[in-house]
């Protein structure tokens, strides 16, 4: 394994003795000027930052902005150690893309968990970066309908959506080790191994979000038994940021048994209805966009309705909509596919029934005029 370079920037030569002496088990860089720190970190693979605000000639601060808008550097973590201990000085080194912060004079056990910390979550963000491009080209390089079938753009949209649900938990790994700093600050105790925990607990959420994703994008075929409430959860999750703005009522019949389907294929389907209606709305200019979703047991029946307040589907071309390349999109907009693909993965591979209807959607005491469609599955 890669021994971790550190490059470390203090006009004092006493400070970086100190610091290369504590951080031993890494190479570290000395430095004691920062214009040649700016060409040392574009020059060397340099994992970590550590930098002296109160600098000669050119400041820690103007340092970590020259270095985030280096494409080569921007995104080498930067650890602020300085002795200012005031909270705009605080700010100041966030906005200028630090990191952390640790005050002078520190505690050697604070700065080589602090080093520790950022080294660790660089390898984490390096592995998921990498565990993210594999199955991004992996969905690429697939050979299935879904490509076949002109559906790049949602494909776009999907790695989009993954990229903002990653980014939440990285927010909060941001906020806990800002929360921390602030309480090193005010004099009180930080637990490094329950911060430790808790940047693990959203390393492992992060994982959990690229596995949902990698299953639902898998080869499997086999039939399994599932919840239908959880193929829509599962269905909402994925299209995450996509349906920010859409209200979700949900009726789900409690006490209904699993059914067995292909769960990504009833996926799929949920996920084309959803995202025709959310089409309807925009296209009518709904500005409360919702839709409501019910499961409920119906004979030898388990139904799934989706219903949206986008105004209907025009009668004249009600019994169309499942045609194959029927659109009334243009042409760089939908294929016409996929609701002839939910109709193929309904009727034909689960002997189940697929409709659609016009019907009034009541929500908060208004009644607006939607599509109602029925998804009908044998249990």
């Amino acid at each position: 394994m890669k021994t971790k370079t550190i490059l470390a920037v203090d006009d004092v030569e006493l400070n970086l003795e100190i610091i290369y002496s504590l951080l031993d088990e890494y190479n570290v860089i000395k430095s004691t000027n920062g214009f040649e720190a700016l060409k040392i970190a574009d020059m060397e693979d340099i994992d970590l930052i550590i930098l002296d605000i109160m600098m000669p000639d050119i400041d820690g601060f103007e340092i970590c902005q020259e270095l985030k808008r280096n494409k080569n550097t921007k995104n080498i973590p930067i650890l602020f150690i300085t002795a200012s201990t005031d909270e705009e000085s605080i700010e100041k080194a966030y906005k200028a893309g630090g990191v952390d912060y640790i005050t002078k004079p520190f505690k050697p056990t604070e700065l080589v968990a602090r080093v520790s910390t950022q080294l660790d979550l660089v390898d984490k963000t390096h592995n998921l970066e990498k565990l993210i491009s594999t199955q991004v080209q992996q969905l690429r390089d697939k050979d299935t309908l879904l490509i076949e079938q002109s559906k790049k753009a949602e494909m776009g949209q999907m790695i989009a959506t993954i990229a903002h649900q990653l980014k939440q938990p990285l927010n909060v790994i941001a906020a806990m080790m800002s929360g921390a700093i602030i309480n090193d600050m005010i004099g009180e105790d930080i637990d490094i191994d329950e911060l430790g925990t808790k940047v693990q607990d959203e390393i492992k959420f992060m994982s959990e979000t690229i596995d949902m994703y990698r299953t639902f994008f898998s080869n499997n075929q086999d039939k399994k038994e599932i919840l239908l409430e959880k193929i829509i959860e599962d269905t909402l999750n994925i299209l995450g940021g996509n349906i920010l703005n859409i209200t979700f009522i949900k009726e789900y019949q409690k006490d209904l048994k699993k059914i067995k389907v292909y769960p990504n294929e009833i996926i799929q389907c949920v996920m084309n209805i959803i995202k025709n209606a959310q089409d309807n709305q925009d296209e009518n200019k709904i500005t409360k966009k919702v839709i409501k979703i019910s499961i409920y047991d119906e004979g030898a029946y388990q139904v799934i309705t989706i219903h949206d307040n986008g105004g209907g589907v025009p009668k004249e071309i009600q019994d169309k909509i499942f045609e194959n390349y029927f659109t009334t999109k243009s042409e760089d907009a939908g294929t016409g596919i996929g609701l002839h693909l939910v109709k193929q993965i309904i009727e034909d591979k689960h002997n189940g029934e697929v409709y659609v209807k016009n019907e009034a959607l009541v929500y908060d005491e208004s009644s607006v005029k939607g599509a109602k469609f029925v998804i009908k599955l044998k249990k």
